[in-house]
Parts: structure tokens; sequence; C-alpha cells
């Protein structure tokens, strides 16, 4: 997989948040249309708004010999860090809102914050480069934590809010499909067979 023509450089990107249990078994890739469950959250700013960080590396004990040295036993334990996704976006969006403190926006536009843990949700991040036949990613997160990362602040002369999200990937036992659990799963059109 090392051609040139594999490279992806996202331009255009959405990402859709539902209420945490939303049955995600019949989504697939990027083509496929979301559970009606599934809100646009908006705007994303690409140009520096987008991270995703894979899970840390296992932590390694090793167990030496006392009288030279030599390696005895070694183990390993998972990471403790989970897969998290940054997004930075760029309106002022009821879902980014209210994903972002947690709380409900009502019919006046008012927002009561009780701080605390902010509701589990489950998440679709498509994203999708320049060419003609772009090439398309989609990540789906059966149970995502969402923070805000940062703070919100207007930007520059266009006066733009940007709100800064960290979601992180979840251990569930809710199913990705027929018999599929995880973290997430991640679709990539160029490493599809017909590609």
């Amino acid at each position: 997989m090392s051609d040139v023509t594999q490279a992806f450089a996202p331009v255009r990107a959405k990402l859709y948040t539902a209420p945490l249990g939303t049955d995600v078994s019949t989504v697939v890739a990027h083509d496929s249309a979301l559970p009606a469950e599934f809100e646009d959250n908006g705007a994303i700013d690409l140009s520096s708004g987008y991270s995703f960080t894979p899970a840390g590396t296992p932590t390694r004990t090793v167990e030496r010999e006392f009288y030279d040295d030599a390696i005895f036993y070694i183990t390993e334990s998972p990471s403790d860090d989970v897969p998290t996704w940054d997004v930075t976006f760029l309106e002022s969006n009821l879902y980014v809102i209210e994903n972002a403190f947690g709380a409900t926006v009502d019919s006046a536009g008012g927002l009561v914050y009780t701080g605390g843990i902010p509701a589990h949700k489950a998440m679709v991040l498509d994203l999708a480069d320049a060419a003609a036949s772009p090439k398309t990613q989609r990540f789906l997160v059966p149970d995502t934590s969402l923070a805000i990362n940062g703070s919100i602040n207007p930007s520059g002369n266009a006066k733009l809010q940007k709100t800064p999200l960290r979601f992180s990937a979840n251990p569930t036992t809710g199913e990705l499909g027929v018999g599929v659990t995880g973290l997430f799963i991640m679709w990539s059109s160029w490493l599809a067979d017909a590609s």
C-alpha cells in the first residue's frame, strides 16, 4: 500500500451524534444512510480542527534474573488510553452546544449547565478528500464520551465561534454489526477490494 495514489488528505467532514443505545448495526460504509436518530453537528474546521489518536501502547513489565540480568519474564497489559477524535466546529449548531455542555437547549435558547459528566452518545464521523472521485473514510463509535477540548471563542475577522470537542471511544457491549463488538469500526474506500 505504498503507492502514492493512496494518499488521503480529508478536506470535507461531517459528524453525526445520536443518543447512546441507538441501533448502529445497520450503519456500513460511507455511502450508506444513517438511522434517523443521528443529528448533523454542522460545519467542521478541517484546516486545524481534526485529529485522530489511536489507543496508547501496552504497558510492558520486564523481570530480569538477579545474577546475570538476563530477561526472565515479560508481561504486557493494555493501555488505559482510548482512541480519541478532536474536532473543531465552526458554527454554534444546537447539537454541538448540547453535546459540549451535556444539557438541552430549550425553545427560548436557554441552557442550564449543572456540570458533571455529559451524556454518552453514538458517533459517526465521515471524511472525504477533494478528488473528483473522492476517497472516503467513516468512523462509527457506538459509545463515546464528549468533553470541551479547550475554550470556546470567536476567532479572527469572521467572528466565528469555534467549539473544540473531544470524542473518546468507550468499551461497549453494543453491537457494531451482527456479532461484532469493539471500540469503533472504520471504513476506508481506498482499502476496499474493488479500489
